[in-house]
């Protein structure tokens, strides 16, 4: 009789041997069935610099926002990038490489953090998109498989069909905050198959740096009858 355990142990094995996964922060080797993620080591999840609470992130929009153009009601965030360069390049890695299983395995803490912070239930979640052009250079939007992860513990119907990104805009990292809040304006389009009147609706993205991109996508949802628009984002910068 064949042990399957045996030859499960030595496919394993194997593939370690051929394929071995490292972690995308410290970059030592993972082995198999010892992590809890195959792209993020253990020592680096108990040593995740996590973001300060959820009315801190909040507040931060205030900086760059006069209370009557914040349309964020409440803000999330898994970790803050202040001083922690390994976590920024972890994050340039399912940005630019094209690491989907990160941003999955990211999008996976986040949602824990979300249930930490009692923002669980939403009747969608929307994926901040990206313009075509961008989605053909990078072969994919990372926000939509961050919130794929956090899906697990938070509930709403989530779908990158719900806006689209109607203009092509520069990106936003060497940009001032003015130009940013204009390089922004009017760049979603809502599908006309989806109503968003009356609904809690969760924006997912990468990187929180002013708020300019998920602010402004939040205000069209409310222009289109959204009741309240939280946000969450892997990091705060």
């Amino acid at each position: 009789m064949i042990n399957t355990t045996f030859i499960r142990a030595i496919r394993d094995n194997l593939f370690d041997f051929v394929a071995p996964e490292h972690c995308a922060i410290c970059n030592k080797h993972i082995k198999p069935n010892t992590a809890q993620f195959k792209m993020l080591c253990n020592a680096c999840l108990n040593s995740i610099p996590y973001a300060p609470p959820p009315n801190i992130i909040r507040n931060r929009l205030y900086e760059h926002f006069s209370e009557e153009m914040v349309s964020i009601d409440g803000a999330t965030s898994l970790l803050s990038l202040k001083e922690n360069t390994q976590y920024l390049q972890a994050i340039h890695k399912f940005k630019y490489e094209g690491l989907s299983q990160l941003a999955y395995e990211y999008g996976k803490l986040l949602g824990r953090r979300m249930q930490i912070d009692g923002m669980t239930k939403y009747e969608y979640i929307i994926p901040v998109p990206i313009h075509k052009v961008k989605y053909r250079e990078r072969g994919y939007n990372q926000s939509y498989y961050i919130a794929l992860g956090l899906n697990g513990f938070v509930s709403g119907d989530m779908s990158d069909d719900f806006v689209r990104r109607n203009q092509y805009t520069k990106t936003q990292t060497a940009l001032s905050k003015e130009q940013r809040k204009h390089n922004v304006r009017n760049i979603y389009e809502i599908n006309k198959k989806f109503d968003p009147y009356g609904s809690r609706i969760l924006l997912v993205d990468d990187v929180l740096t002013t708020g300019s991109t998920i602010n402004s996508l939040a205000a069209s949802l409310k222009s289109a009858g959204a009741e309240s628009c939280d946000c969450a984002t892997v990091a705060i910068a």
